[in-house]
């Protein structure tokens, strides 16, 4: 056979068959309690629809569901609620011919103490307009801890768990990860959310628009808290007039763009840096909020920068759910050193 040939996928059976949904909870903070008990809420995405399942963890902390009568291809989405937060989870393709899967859930205690935690990379493309300088960043943000930081207002309401600094005249600006509608505020220059900080890392989106004035446009940079890398990218020929704190890179291609980059890294907490970019003319500027893509025409390179930063978070994260089976299969009292190192 040569070398070059492939075989071809298979293809998930579409035959109905009797399926079976195991939920299985791990407890990843050291010496916490069993979540035995804990809420689960089950999305289970069927060809007839969505089929809504509540239920409890038993005292293994797990939850079975057999008997699952399916009519083809299905997956859940599961939530443990645990100590008053959700942790997601995401089940394998359920279908005749791989009737069962399980869905493994770490949960953690929780902590009103701020964990030291740090943006691991941030990336920034940037697209020049003749109005506007279009901004999407993506942050890998770092809990070193193995607890969730939840903050509490005196009345017990959630409170800011956590600040991202935005450009003081950005405008347009949205998020999503854990800074998604349901618990951000944005005020003039910063986003907060209300939403834990899990343990391990956490990737969040954010897009907005810089103004041109008199042609350029100015976009200010500060550190939320250290930062060990930071990537700011243009397209090539974008011209920058004007640069505080970044170092230029020699061009590269990406797909059928060429972009230039600037670099900075071991950011302190609140440490700015600055670009000053020339307008481009004939651009538009309508549409760029961080649910339109603000950097239309540039998107081969968005998703080779996300697909990296997936990459390195699902790396992360198998890496902390074997140290938190061993924690707790552990009778002798763990590891000493609790943090996770990258």
């Amino acid at each position: 056979m040569g070398m070059g040939r492939m075989r071809p996928t298979s293809q998930p059976s579409t035959r109905p068959f009797t399926g079976t949904l195991t939920v299985q909870a791990i407890q990843g903070t050291r010496d916490g309690p069993s979540p035995a008990g804990d809420e689960v809420a089950i999305e289970l995405f069927t060809h007839a629809g969505v089929r809504n399942i509540n239920v409890k963890l038993d005292g293994q902390a797990k939850a079975v569901l057999n008997d699952l009568d399916l009519q083809g291809p299905s997956q859940a989405r599961v939530v443990v609620r645990h100590a008053g937060v959700p942790y997601p989870g995401i089940s394998g393709l359920l279908h005749a011919d791989q009737p069962a899967q399980t869905v493994e859930v770490v949960v953690y205690e929780t902590t009103s103490t701020p964990p030291p935690w740090q943006v691991l990379m941030r990336h920034v493309m940037l697209q020049p307009t003749d109005q506007a300088l279009q901004a999407m960043e993506v942050f890998v943000i770092h809990n070193p801890t193995d607890r969730a930081y939840i903050v509490r207002d005196d009345a017990g309401g959630p409170g800011t768990s956590i600040t991202l600094p935005v450009p003081p005249n950005a405008e347009q600006v949205g998020a999503d990860g854990m800074f998604d509608e349901c618990c951000v505020k944005v005020e003039p220059g910063k986003l907060t959310s209300t939403q834990a900080l899990l343990p391990g890392n956490t990737r969040v989106r954010m897009g907005y628009v810089v103004p041109a004035r008199e042609g350029k446009a100015r976009l200010e940079l500060t550190a939320p808290a250290p930062v060990a890398t930071l990537s700011v990218f243009l397209p090539e020929g974008a011209a920058v007039v004007e640069s505080q704190g970044l170092q230029a890179s020699e061009p590269f291609q990406r797909g059928d763009t060429r972009m230039q980059m600037y670099r900075g890294g071991n950011m302190e907490a609140g440490q700015t840096v600055s670009l000053v970019v020339s307008a481009a003319p004939g651009g538009s500027a309508d549409g760029a909020g961080a649910g339109d893509g603000p950097v239309a025409g540039h998107e081969a390179l968005i998703i080779v920068v996300v697909v990296a930063l997936v990459l390195v978070l699902a790396a992360g994260t198998a890496a902390w759910k074997r140290k938190r089976r061993a924690a707790a299969a552990d009778d002798q009292g763990g590891a000493k050193d609790d943090e996770v190192k990258w």
